[in-house]
């Protein structure tokens, strides 16, 4: 499976794995965190006048 899959995924499908890069020595390295609710979340904003007190 090809890295160009990373650009194509269906964020709201399913969180994203954690992504790694094997080398030319075959040494495995993790180049992207999996990614967690917290991670999806994370960005998102209320404005203030909405949120719950």
């Amino acid at each position: 499976v090809g890295a160009y899959n990373m650009t194509q995924w269906m964020q709201f499908i399913t969180l994203r794995p954690n992504v790694v890069m094997i080398d030319t020595t075959g040494k495995v390295h993790l180049i992207r965190k999996q990614e967690t609710v917290d991670t999806i979340v994370g960005c998102e904003m209320v404005p203030e006048h909405l949120s719950s007190r």
